[in-house]
């Protein structure tokens, strides 16, 4: 109850300012997100955008809770049934090179590799192709930029987002990429159901749409 006369409060008082709060993952707004925004905000220049950089469960979770209007973050469909939840983007996945040394892998063969903990709102929407691609996890970690770095050192193979591996500075040439073969991380706006129903969040929610996929 408390949280549904917080998130009311929060619609209200925010909306009426032409203000929206903003969750996104910490991969998102580490790498791509800034670039995506800065473009939305050039088509809503009236609107006072607010972020916050969190895992995406905590995206969710503050949704939830009333501190958040909107997520932009990963996962799949079924962990948010209480929110509505569109897929903006679909985001492929890489392999960067242990060492960035050239590698002889080929698709479907079998590949240890470095890549996100179970908890992460990514591992959900990328654990089926993975065992589809026979990609083995071998080491977890907690940011596919640790995943990103430990790789670029020789630690091993790390399964990242394409962004991250960009925003590292991995040439395009060296990165085998898993999106050919249909391994995405969905990339997802997310609302409560009152908000997402808002004419100002429903323009929000377009503009991202319609830049996403140039991005």
């Amino acid at each position: 109850m408390l949280q549904e006369v917080r998130g009311v409060f929060l619609e209200d008082n925010a909306l009426r300012k032409g203000r929206i709060i903003v969750g996104v993952s910490e991969a998102i707004l580490s790498s791509w997100g800034p670039r995506l925004f800065a473009v939305v905000q050039s088509d809503l220049p009236e609107v006072e955008f607010e972020f916050h950089a969190q895992r995406s469960p905590a995206v969710l979770d503050r949704i939830r809770a009333g501190e958040y209007m909107v997520g932009v973050c990963t996962g799949m469909a079924d962990a948010e049934a209480d929110l509505q939840s569109e897929v903006i983007h679909l985001e492929p996945m890489v392999i960067i090179p242990s060492g960035l040394a050239r590698t002889g892998y080929q698709v479907f063969e079998p590949l240890d590799v470095i890549t996100i903990e179970s908890r992460s709102g990514a591992w959900a929407s990328i654990e089926e192709d993975m065992r589809r691609l026979k990609l083995r996890r071998n080491t977890s970690m907690e940011s596919f930029f640790a995943v990103g770095q430990m790789a670029i050192e020789g630690f091993g193979h790390g399964l990242v987002p394409h962004g991250v591996a960009v925003t590292l500075g991995i040439a395009k040439e060296l990165l085998i990429d898993l999106g050919k073969e249909g391994m995405n991380r969905p990339v997802r706006f997310v609302a409560r159901k009152s908000m997402f129903a808002r004419p100002l969040i429903q323009n929000f929610h377009k503009a991202l749409v319609t830049h996403a996929a140039s991005i």
